[in-house]
């Protein structure tokens, strides 16, 4: 995964600014790890520092060292989210896109820009693609097939794009047919999924220096399998449409003017009737997720050395929806209930939560040796409950409405630019998360990695993260290096605990026999360091590789973090030439011992998978890709997969086994 500096003056999407960057810190995964997956969650299991959480094949979400979910702040194209209805996150941001619309993901490793809405973690920024005139084509296109046979797996995809004199059109959109996967030792995983997707843009050019661009993403997925969940997906239908208004001039002062405002509607039913317990009761969840927000940047250029960034950003989401089982036979004694009885229960209680945020952001050049950035943000976020159940409103007196609260971001960096080979970089910031409608509102449902019900608390206050990180790097043209060592300070720190004050609603014969609701905790820490290296030793051949450990702990608690991933490195031989690249490489992860036993989390043990890939053009309109996943049919499972829940055996989440893919993808 290779890092790269971008100019913002041209591509005013991204997140990296300029000469103002470190590898370890500011990452941009290229094209070609994209093009061939199926999901945007498991692009960044190579990058440094990162694991990935699976619940199934088809949604997987990435941990940045300690922080998963809304800690970290995942956005499309500088501003646009799109919320999941489930509470199980079986429909997390990452899968409303496919991959194949995306130009590159780019990353923040910490709350060190305050541009991009409130951070506690980091920002991945995922860049969707416009219309680009390749070689004087001003209309093309891509046509893609891949077939696995470890789930005998069918993606097909197509994409163009024209562009005019007044405007540009892109269209996108493909089919994924994936069957269960087998595991290393030919344990079948259930695994498979169908998804259709389709995405459109339009860009109006006003003038030379301004345009507007309209955006849509339909993405339906059905009979979507979980094997580390107690459901599945009968469907998840979700719509985002999005519109951009740019100026951008050389000639002004005030060189940038943005406004981007998007909206997003998720449908999502989920079931049991494919699981065991289907039989004692039929369960089904229809739930609908409603977001939208909006974001206005001016980017003012004071002199040769002063650059501005001022803007005021809005969101607001709202989830309901409800769970409505019939229930055949009582699981405590095995009786038949004559006739079955029916009840419903509410899921997110018609709830919403939103606010707004001012910030500005300057960089200023010192000389052309020392770097510095600054800037600091307020934002107001509030959230209701509009429908609460009778139990959970009895839990808190009927005092549930939640307060609402101010918060506060700075950051400040320092790059000090030694040679034009060597930079060192000092990175500080202040981040801030609100508590998510699930920790404030979920009632008794099983949403954890253990067999508690989690029970929300409207109480809660947000999160905080002071983190530093120090960065160095060095470039000439063969060797690349870098280093990156990182601190967190963590205050009212959100997770779960068991509370003895609340019995378990469903099923109460069964243990455990008490409900985890959620709570801040004073104090929780991080540290952890990684490493990158990239050396060509010939003109096509290099290697690369990265090292990447976090060590996280709850000092209120005395015991580690829940779902740290564990010390990981990658390696890679490639072979490149114009028609022909290689790549072979290895992912070692070692055994993560270092478990919370609040959350009953076991060790997991190390492993080695090894790949290869091959892509060859023997023309410009033909590609062919040749990959081989786990030559060696390694039977292992990543440390942050859920194991299996109400499935007909029990057993860890398995990876797939050996996987081969073919793909042939046309130019026209």
């Amino acid at each position: 995964i290779d890092a790269q500096i971008l100019d913002t003056t041209k591509i005013d999407e991204v997140i990296i600014k300029g000469r103002f960057t470190s590898e370890t810190s500011h990452q941009k995964i290229e094209k070609i790890d994209l093009m061939k997956s199926h999901d945007i969650g498991s692009i960044f299991n190579r990058a440094a520092g990162f694991g990935i959480v699976k619940k199934g094949n088809y949604a997987s979400e990435p941990v940045l060292h300690s922080f998963k979910y809304d800690q970290i702040n995942l956005q499309y194209d500088g501003a646009i989210k799109i919320h999941g209805a489930c509470p199980n996150r079986m429909d997390p941001t990452t899968v409303h896109i496919n991959p194949k619309e995306v130009e590159s993901a780019e990353i923040i490793k910490g709350p060190f820009s305050v541009r991009y809405g409130q951070t506690m973690g980091g920002i991945l920024n995922i860049v969707t693609k416009t219309p680009k005139i390749i070689k004087g084509k001003k209309f093309r296109g891509i046509f893609q097939n891949s077939y696995e046979n470890n789930g005998k797996n069918l993606d097909s995809h197509i994409q163009m794009n024209w562009i005019k004199k007044n405007y540009d059109v892109f269209l996108s959109g493909g089919i994924m047919n994936y069957g269960n996967y087998k595991s290393g030792n030919g344990t079948e995983i259930p695994s498979s999924f169908i998804n259709y997707n389709f995405s459109g843009k339009i860009g109006i050019y006003l003038s030379e220096s301004s345009q507007v661009r309209l955006g849509f993403h339909q993405n339906y997925s059905k009979d979507v399998l979980f094997a580390g969940l107690p459901m599945d997906a009968d469907y998840d239908n979700s719509r985002l449409y999005n519109i951009e208004y740019k100026y951008s001039s050389s000639n002004s002062k005030i060189f940038k003017i943005s406004a981007k405002a998007y909206g997003s509607t998720v449908d999502h039913v989920m079931s049991n009737r494919k699981r065991p317990n289907y039989s004692y009761s039929h369960a089904i969840s229809t739930l609908k997720a409603d977001s939208y927000g909006g974001k206005i940047e001016t980017g003012i250029a004071a002199n040769d050395k002063l650059i501005l960034y001022s803007g005021i950003d809005f969101y607001h989401i709202a989830k309901d929806g409800s769970r409505n089982r019939t229930i055949l036979v009582n699981s405590c004694n095995n009786l038949y209930y004559d006739p079955p009885i029916n009840k419903t229960d509410l899921i997110w209680q018609n709830s919403y939560m939103g606010g707004y945020g001012v910030y500005s952001e300057l960089n200023y050049e010192f000389n052309n040796e020392l770097l510095f950035n600054s800037g600091a943000r307020i934002d107001y976020s509030k959230a209701d409950i509009l429908s609460p159940a009778e139990d959970f409103s009895n839990l808190y007196s009927n005092s549930i409405h939640p307060k609402n609260e101010i918060n506060y971001s700075l950051t400040a960096t320092i790059q000090y630019l030694i040679n034009d080979k060597l930079s060192i970089k000092l990175a500080t910031g202040r981040g801030n998360r609100t508590p998510n409608l699930m920790e404030r509102f979920i009632n008794h449902l099983s949403i954890g990695s253990d067999a508690y019900e989690y029970v929300g608390n409207p109480n809660l206050t947000s999160e905080k993260n002071n983190q530093i990180s120090i960065s160095m790097e060095y470039l000439n043209n063969k060797l690349k290096l870098g280093g990156n060592i990182f601190y967190s300070n963590m205050r009212d720190y959100i997770t779960a605990r068991v509370d003895s004050s609340i019995l378990r609603k469903f099923l109460p014969c069964k243990e455990p026999k008490y409900a985890k609701r959620f709570m801040n905790v004073d104090f929780v820490k991080q540290y952890g360091f990684e490493s990158n290296f990239e050396y060509r030793f010939h003109k096509s051949w290099s290697i690369y590789s990265n090292l990447s450990y976090t060590y996280a702990q709850n000092i209120s608690w005395d015991e580690p973090l829940s779902e740290i991933p564990p010390l990981a490195s990658n390696i890679a031989l490639r072979y490149t030439t114009k028609k022909l690249s290689t790549d072979f490489s290895v992912r070692l992860v070692a055994a993560q011992n270092r478990v919370s036993n609040s959350f009953n989390e076991k060790s997991s043990e190390k492993f080695k998978v090894f790949n290869i890939s091959a892509n060859y053009n023997p023309y410009n309109w033909l590609g062919i890709n040749i990959s081989v996943f786990n030559i060696f049919n390694e039977n292992y499972y990543e440390h942050l997969s859920r194991a299996f829940k109400n499935m007909e055996s029990s057993s860890m989440f398995y990876e797939p086994g050996r996987n081969i893919r073919i793909l042939v993808k046309l130019n026209f």
